[in-house]
């Protein structure tokens, strides 16, 4: 799936609910960890996804020191084989039991990333607006 400004899914509303998760292939030996809900809704999957930083402009004019914030990914898990898929999932089935798991072990590390991102952007717009349009 393509990259997202923002996460996909709202983690807050479901911390405490109980989650199915697999393995989902997606590029060569790369997989996405999924997960749905097991709250009686209807069965819907969700990407585990990662934060990456915005690209920073190498020049003035480029495309600016900070852009105002990276993108959300899938976040791909590496296999050597269909056994050690195997193994990887049946770990995270043994520690990931609940939304708050996977968003704990995944997603708040990236979360704070991205609000540094979002910090360093706003400082730097607070920078160029104290600078005077003309000066003669």
């Amino acid at each position: 799936m393509a990259a997202s400004r923002t996460l996909r899914f709202e983690y807050d509303k479901h911390m405490d609910t109980p989650v199915k998760l697999r393995f989902v292939h997606d590029y060569e030996n790369y997989y996405n960890l999924e997960f749905c809900l097991l709250d009686g809704s209807r069965e819907k999957w969700h990407a585990v996804q990662e934060y990456h930083h915005p690209l920073r402009g190498d020049r003035p004019g480029s495309c600016g020191e900070y852009i105002v914030y990276g993108n959300w990914t899938n976040r791909w898990f590496g296999v050597k084989s269909p056994d050690d898929a195997r193994e990887q999932l049946e770990k995270f089935k043994n520690t990931l039991k609940t939304v708050g798991d996977i968003y704990r072990r995944f997603i708040e590390s990236d979360v704070r990333a991205r609000e540094k991102d979002i910090e360093a952007y706003d400082k730097k717009v607070e920078r160029e607006k104290a600078l005077p349009d003309c000066i003669e």
